[in-house]
C-alpha cells in the first residue's frame, strides 16, 4: 500500500487528475455562462443544453478531485492550457464547445488514461477511459445543435416532427416550430423536437 501510495504521489496521473478537475470545472463555468446568454436571447432549448451539459461537467469534476482524496491538504502544481470562449452569438459558443469536447475526449483523456494504465493505476485510467467517452457524447450533441442552427434547420425539419414547448409542454407536430406557443404564448426558442432532448 505505501509503495502505491509513494508510486501515486510522483506520478503523472495525479497531476493529470487536477489537470482534468480543473478542465471540468471550467467547462461546467463556460457553458453556464452560454447558457445565460441563450437566456438573453429567448433560446431555451439551446440554454438547456448548455445547462444540461454544465451539470455533467461537475459531476465529472467532482469524480477527478474526489480522486485526488490522498492528497488532502497538499497542493499540486501543474501547467495547462484551456480556452476562452467569450463569444456574441450561440452558434460560436457551440462550435467552441464541440471543438473542446473532442480535444478532451479524442487527444487529452485518451492519453491520460495511457499513462494511467503505465503507471499501474488501472481504475484511473477506467475513470479517464468513462468520461472521455461520455465526452464524445457532447461533442456529438454539441455538433449537431451547431449544424442545425448553422443551416438554418433548428427550427425547420424536413418530415413532420414533434416539437415540444418547454414553458407549458404542448406538443406540435409540424415541418417548423411554431413562432410562438398556442397555449402559453413562449417564443420559438422554447421549442425544441421532442427527440433531441439534451438528456437522450
Amino acid at each position: 500500500m505505501e509503495d502505491k501510495q509513494a508510486r501515486f504521489l510522483q506520478s503523472k496521473t495525479k497531476e493529470n487528475l487536477m489537470r482534468a478537475f480543473a478542465g471540468e470545472s471550467q467547462a461546467a463555468s463556460r457553458y453556464t455562462i452560454a447558457a445565460g446568454l441563450a437566456r438573453k436571447q429567448e433560446q431555451k432549448a439551446i440554454e438547456n443544453l448548455f445547462l444540461f451539459t454544465a451539470g455533467q461537467e461537475r459531476t465529472h469534476a467532482s469524480l477527478f478531485y474526489h480522486a485526488m482524496e490522498e492528497l488532502s491538504g497538499q497542493t499540486i502544481h501543474v501547467d495547462g492550457t484551456y480556452p476562452v470562449d467569450l463569444y456574441p452569438d450561440l452558434l460560436s459558443h457551440l462550435k467552441a464547445a464541440q471543438h473542446n469536447e473532442e480535444q478532451e475526449w479524442h487527444v487529452d483523456y485518451a492519453r491520460f488514461a495511457q499513462e494511467a494504465r503505465e503507471e499501474e493505476f488501472p481504475l484511473l485510467a477506467k475513470l479517464f477511459t468513462s468520461v472521455a467517452n461520455v465526452e464524445r457524447v457532447h461533442s456529438e450533441r454539441f455538433g449537431r445543435y451547431a449544424r442545425q442552427v448553422e443551416r438554418g434547420e433548428f427550427y425547420l425539419s424536413k418530415e413532420p416532427a414533434q416539437w415540444i414547448c418547454l414553458h407549458c409542454g404542448l406538443v406540435v407536430e409540424s415541418t417548423a416550430a411554431p413562432a410562438h406557443c398556442a397555449l402559453c404564448r413562449a417564443p420559438q426558442g422554447f421549442f425544441f423536437r421532442r427527440n433531441e432532448n439534451p438528456d437522450q
